[in-house]
């Protein structure tokens, strides 16, 4: 279990984002955490 405890976005990447792909690439270097950005809708 890996616990990322910050909201403040890195050279303008969201951290949870970098932190994910860091630890899969360490992990599973073959399947590694790369979500694209995904635009939030006001349709809610």
């Amino acid at each position: 279990m890996v616990q990322l405890n910050t909201d403040i976005n890195y050279e303008g990447s969201e951290p949870s984002s970098l932190f994910g792909e860091a630890i899969t690439k360490i992990v599973t270097p073959q399947h590694t955490f790369k979500l694209p950005a995904v635009p939030v809708t006001g349709n809610n």
